[in-house]
């Protein structure tokens, strides 16, 4: 059974209603984590400074606009220089440990994360450094 007008407009409003819900939550980390289903999946073209896309059901913002279509290889966790991982904001939202490449992708006091070593972090106090790096900055999960 074919999609009948009224269906497809009714469906691409509902695409443009999720796409501005995470465009409204791309600068609060907890905000994105509520709509992070509604994230576009990431294939490669051309990106702007902020838009936000879904790698292996991860979320990534990109922090230098640029255009992948002729790099398939620059996809989200590959160039930590193009793309930001959203960090998990709860137990639930903890995501791999990824180590940060500076300022702007720094753990926030608050945020959760897995580490390597299969536990469950929360980041105590803004850091770039690992649990056993900086183990003041973190405590296991309970």
């Amino acid at each position: 059974m074919a999609m009948t007008q009224e269906q497809r407009e009714r469906l691409l409003a509902l695409r443009a209603t999720m796409d501005a819900s995470v465009a409204n939550a791309a600068e609060d980390t907890a905000a994105l984590n509520t709509v992070a289903d509604f994230v576009r999946p990431w294939k490669p073209g051309s990106y702007s400074a902020g838009d936000v896309r879904m790698y292996e059901n991860i979320p990534y913002k990109c922090v230098q606009a640029h255009d992948s279509t002729e790099n398939p290889d620059w996809y989200p966790p590959a160039v930590p220089a193009l793309w930001m991982q959203y960090h998990g904001t709860s137990r639930e939202t903890a995501r791999p440990w990824v180590s940060p490449t500076g300022a702007h992708d720094q753990y926030l006091a608050g945020e959760w994360m897995i580490y390597t070593d299969g536990e469950t972090y929360e980041c105590l106090s803004n850091t770039v450094y690992a649990p056993d790096a900086y183990p003041a900055a973190w405590r296991k999960g309970e």
